[in-house]
């Protein structure tokens, strides 16, 4: 786990920690949970430890209090990530903004369908992306949806991120057929 701070700002990137790593920190510190951001742990999806299933994704978000989640996640990934009752702590009502680094197929039908679309207006992505060659041939059925996030926080301790809310990126969720980050707002 690494948290980057500026003033009386943060932000959290949980990785892979176990997650006896959270509730350790939680116990001792509670307030090192806080964070205008989080890099999403476990690329939003099951977490385990010693044969036990994690479920206090309420518990983590609403003790971090982030602005911003970032899932950082591949579309053909095999464990059916983002999970959706992880997205929905993440998103505690709509109270934080969610976003994914690529498109899946838990959001769209077909995401190979929208590649060109989403190469060209995800945020920090442009070719020669590692998906594509210096054609702009794709090499492989990766899809990105955001893009690169990028995080910062400026010297008055205001969390700024690309892509930004009203930016390229929301316009082109609106072609998704039900992106999950949209979804999780119950």
């Amino acid at each position: 786990m690494l948290r980057i701070t500026r003033g009386d700002s943060a932000v959290l990137i949980g990785g892979d920690a176990p997650l006896g790593s959270w509730e350790r920190l939680d116990g001792r510190n509670p307030e090192l949970l806080r964070a205008e951001a989080i890099r999403v742990p476990h690329h939003c999806g099951h977490a385990t430890e010693g044969g036990t299933e994690w479920t206090e994704y309420e518990q983590l978000y609403t003790a971090v209090n982030a602005k911003l989640s970032v899932v950082s996640v591949g579309t053909n990934n095999g464990y059916e990530h983002p999970q959706t009752e992880h997205l929905v702590a993440a998103r505690r009502g709509g109270q934080c903004r969610l976003i994914c680094t690529q498109l899946t197929p838990r959001c769209h039908h077909n995401p190979p369908e929208l590649r060109e679309a989403m190469k060209d207006q995800a945020t920090m992505v442009e070719p020669p992306y590692r998906h594509w060659d210096e054609d702009g041939k794709p090499r492989s059925t990766e899809v990105p949806c955001a893009g690169s996030v990028v995080a910062w926080i400026d010297a008055g301790g205001k969390l700024h991120h690309e892509p930004s809310a009203g930016s390229e990126h929301s316009k082109l969720l609106l072609r998704v057929d039900g992106p999950l980050c949209q979804q999780a707002l119950d």
